[in-house]
């Protein structure tokens, strides 16, 4: 959590700053914990004059309520909100609708600019799924993940969901009852 409110900080006094210098590759540690305001401007931060291709790499935990939420879902997912293994890595093509917050998700370059009314030129977004049997460094220290999947467990169903099972539409109801709608 400190990580993320350090980067949080730093997007937001960049956002503050004159004119900040383009990178060519940056990162971004549970990116849920950033405002999508925040990682927008860190996109339009990317830029090179060295021919190196610009790239953001991010990671996050499922959050139904974040505006990457609507990036992932319902491409990436399945009908019950859990990433299609079979669409990982899979490039979409992403533009902003001008006058709007909605970003479209197409397929290709110019039927995303068809979807936005726009000719200019679409971002991609590329999603991988990666589940806590992903991570061989952890598994080797807690065999199974039986110590780490008992504490996600704890905090109830819907957080077990999102975190442990990757669900991208796990909601807790308001009366303690799990929605995936």
């Amino acid at each position: 959590a400190g990580a993320a409110a350090k980067q949080t900080a730093l997007l937001k006094s960049a956002q503050r700053g004159v004119d900040l210098i383009g990178v060519a590759a940056g990162g971004i540690e549970e990116a849920v914990e950033c405002s999508m305001t925040a990682l927008v401007f860190a996109l339009s931060r990317l830029r090179s004059t060295t021919g190196i291709r610009p790239v953001l790499r991010m990671t996050t935990n499922p959050d139904p309520f974040h505006g990457l939420a609507r990036w992932v879902d319902p491409w990436y997912l399945d009908d019950q909100g859990y990433p299609d293994m079979s669409k990982s890595g899979q490039i979409r093509y992403m533009l902003r609708k001008p006058r709007s917050d909605r970003f479209v998700s197409e397929a290709t370059r110019e039927a995303a600019q068809r979807a936005a009314g726009s000719s200019d030129e679409p971002f991609t977004f590329a999603y991988y799924p990666s589940m806590l049997e992903s991570n061989i460094a952890y598994g080797a220290t807690d065999p199974g993940f039986r110590g780490y999947k008992s504490k996600l467990a704890a905090q109830g169903d819907t957080k077990n969901e999102q975190l442990a099972k990757g669900n991208w539409r796990a909601r807790d109801t308001g009366r303690g009852m799990l929605s995936r709608n």
